[in-house]
């Protein structure tokens, strides 16, 4: 458990300055597709505490990407104006979904497939996260500002 504090307490920070120099978008591809490891690690690793403890910490950075969708996305892509109400709602999505419907749809799922079919609901989750970011428009500002100085401003 401390591995999975001490994972989001420095994935929140990595990610985002990563997604300052690389961008929005491929950070969250990145490490949604990264968190895959820590359920199929929890499920299937048979070897030392010490490697399954590494494993989570590095599938639990998946939590770096939480700031970058609840704020900084959401922040960068509405005048200024609309930001509070936008984070707002973002956020308010986040706890009915996060925090109300699953925990009752994991716990429905491990009842009727047994306590694995946790684990693979967050396996699904993680891929689900990384397709919906392949739809994301960048929004990191030095990303863009590199992409126009190139004259790549139809992708930007």
């Amino acid at each position: 458990m401390a591995t999975l504090g001490i994972s989001a307490g420095i994935g929140s920070f990595a990610v985002s300055a990563l997604s300052d120099y690389i961008g929005r978008k491929p950070s969250i591809i990145g490490f949604s597709l990264l968190g895959v490891i820590l359920p199929l690690g929890a499920m299937f690793f048979t070897g030392s505490t010490v490697v399954l403890a590494i494993i989570f910490f590095f599938g639990w950075a998946l939590n770096g990407v939480f700031p970058l969708f609840m704020a900084t996305i959401p922040s960068e892509s509405v005048d200024p104006r609309l930001t509070a109400s936008l984070t707002g709602i973002v956020m308010g999505i986040g706890e009915v979904l996060g925090g109300v419907l699953s925990p009752f749809a994991a716990g429905a799922l491990s009842d009727a497939y047994g306590r694995s079919a946790v684990l693979w609901m967050m396996l699904g989750l993680t891929v689900l996260a990384a397709l919906v970011g392949i739809g994301l428009r960048e929004t990191a500002p030095r990303v863009l500002a590199a992409r126009n100085k190139g004259g790549d401003a139809a992708t930007a």
